[in-house]
């Protein structure tokens, strides 16, 4: 009798800690996420540090041109457009740098719009980057080109329909990607978007405008080269407007020349590594290399505005002045 009953305590002992177990919270999951290799930790910070320096460089360059009346031009609006299209991607960047940590990889796999919405914006800021530079150069050629019809040509008011238009077809190109969405259950560059509209039509797209701003500044290449060298026979035209078309209008096509071949030195690696990635496929360092390039391509425009540009040196330099009189200012009260 004894025996029974110590058998019958032994098996509801046994079913009681069974249902216990089914009851504990799963932890195996979480033992077999690995850990951040040191490479990977190496990239973040990379990019961490480069969205600070971009977020950083374009709010100066903002900020230097907003003080500076006479840097208020027409141009110039491409550049604050160009420089708020690449401080908004030094923004993104820590939210699409979320899948380098293992626990946030495992969270976005599981949250397909949210894992998307990182190549949302990503491609939304580079397109506005791309058309940015794309006006730029269609700006300086128009002037070049038809420098009596120029100012009606491009007014405050169209240059500013022409930026809000870029941000039109950025927003649209960040858009359809929800459409295009590929899920597969992995929160991956190649995977998560239908390889058919990336290699049919952002890898186009994006290559489209890279060539016709590239024509575009051929265009200017020779007409400057051609008016250099004519403006001088010219009898209308004073001495002084002489001088100065030969000095402002060289110098800012070569400044804008400048700023696209940064531009494509440092995007057409990724362009072309995306291209082999959704063919033959490539190694994933080879494009975080290549990625962060690109990435810090939003920073340097600034450096390239301060070693060429007088004006916009003067400029900043008055601004950093006017910052110590203020703190000296401080200091003395």
């Amino acid at each position: 009798m004894e025996e029974g009953k110590t058998s019958a305590y032994f098996v509801a002992d046994t079913m009681v800690t069974a249902e216990m177990k089914d009851h504990e919270p799963d932890n195996t999951t979480a033992d077999r996420i690995p850990g951040m290799s040191g490479v990977v930790a190496v990239f973040t910070f990379i990019y961490w540090l480069l969205a600070l320096s971009i977020v950083l460089s374009n709010s100066l360059t903002i900020l230097v041109v907003w003080r500076s009346p006479s840097l208020r031009t027409i141009p110039n609006m491409y550049i604050i457009a160009l420089a708020v299209a690449d401080m908004f991607t030094g923004l993104s960047v820590p939210f699409f740098t979320l899948t380098d940590f293992p626990s946030m990889m495992v969270y976005l796999a599981t949250r397909p719009y949210l894992c998307l919405a990182r190549y949302l914006l990503i491609y939304t800021f580079l397109s506005n980057s791309f058309l940015c530079i794309f006006c730029i150069a269609l700006d300086r050629f128009v002037f070049l080109v038809y420098p009596l019809r120029y100012q009606r040509i491009f007014t405050i008011r169209k240059t500013g329909f022409i930026i809000l238009s870029t941000w039109v077809v950025s927003l649209w190109v960040g858009l359809s990607t929800l459409w295009n969405m590929n899920w597969q259950g992995k929160c991956e560059f190649y995977s998560i978007l239908c390889r058919r509209y990336q290699l049919y039509f952002l890898v186009p797209y994006m290559g489209a405008i890279m060539l016709l701003t590239a024509a575009l500044y051929i265009g200017i290449t020779r007409v400057a080269l051609r008016q250099r060298n004519a403006v001088s026979s010219l009898i209308i035209i004073e001495r002084v407007k002489e001088d100065f078309l030969k000095r402002t209008v060289i110098r800012s096509a070569r400044l804008f020349l400048v700023v696209y071949g940064m531009f494509v030195l440092c995007w057409s690696p990724a362009y072309v590594f995306t291209i082999l990635g959704l063919t033959v496929g490539t190694e994933p360092l080879v494009f975080r290399v290549c990625l962060t390039l690109g990435i810090a391509n939003s920073g340097i425009n600034f450096i390239i505005y301060a070693c060429m540009s007088k004006e916009f040196r003067k400029a900043f330099k008055g601004l950093v002045r006017g910052k110590c009189s203020v703190c000296n200012l401080w200091k003395g009260i």
